[in-house]
This record gives C-alpha cells, sequence and structure tokens, in this order.
C-alpha cells in the first residue's frame, strides 16, 4: 500500500509541474512578450522570469500571414506570422492582437522602406 501511495504522490507531482509549466509558457506568451515596430528593426520583448530582447532588422522580411480561428472571429482577435531571414527568428508569431489593425501594412510600408534604403531587391525565377 505504501509503494501505491508513493506512485500517486510522485505521479501528481508530476501532473502539478507539468500544468505549471504549460501555464507558465501560456502566460509567457500572452502577457509577457511585447513588439515594438520602429522604423528599421522589429523589437520582441519576452519574458517572466529572465527577460529576453530579440530584433529583426524590417530589410530581412520578406513575407507576411494573417491566421484566424473561429474562436479568434468571435472575440476579434487574430495571428500575425512575419517571415524573414533572420538567424534567430526566421518566424515570428504575433498572437492574440486586435483584428483589422494596420499591423501588416505598417510592416509591409517599413520593409519597404528599409530595402529601398538599403538598396535590396528581391529577383524571383517564375
Amino acid at each position: 500500500i505504501r509503494e501505491h501511495e508513493l506512485l500517486k504522490f510522485i505521479s501528481g507531482t508530476i501532473l502539478v509541474l507539468l500544468i505549471f509549466i504549460i501555464f507558465y509558457r501560456y502566460i509567457s506568451m500572452l502577457l509577457c512578450t511585447k513588439w515594438i515596430i520602429t522604423r528599421e528593426q522589429i523589437k520582441i520583448y519576452q519574458g517572466v522570469l529572465s527577460k529576453r530582447i530579440n530584433y529583426i532588422e524590417l530589410y530581412r522580411v520578406y513575407d507576411y500571414e494573417e491566421k484566424q480561428s473561429f474562436i479568434q472571429s468571435l472575440i476579434n482577435n487574430t495571428n500575425i506570422y512575419i517571415y524573414s531571414g533572420d538567424k534567430s527568428t526566421p518566424e515570428l508569431l504575433m498572437n492574440g492582437l486586435k483584428a483589422n489593425s494596420d499591423i501588416i501594412q505598417t510592416i509591409r510600408n517599413r520593409v519597404e522602406e528599409q530595402k529601398k534604403k538599403k538598396g535590396i531587391y528581391e529577383f524571383t525565377n517564375r
């Protein structure tokens, strides 16, 4: 009976730890992530207990995407994906943004401005 109780305790502790880790990651992702779009960069501030700042140069951005689930459409919420040639963050997810905002257009305009400023042109084989 003692082994059975010990096994219950260990499995309960592991379950509580897993729930805590999932909750921490969720809170960190939703509440403790801030994006600042400047003229030259997207700055990503992340963290609850430890902080991390990542930078994406706008001239490296090459594509954008907006995705909205059914639940997000009910609460006027959307996710924006930004694809870039950045080594540390080739795919940036900006989640929980207000739908119908001009964020993609703002980023697009600034990306074009930076590419023009730096003389970067895209060639495609079509």
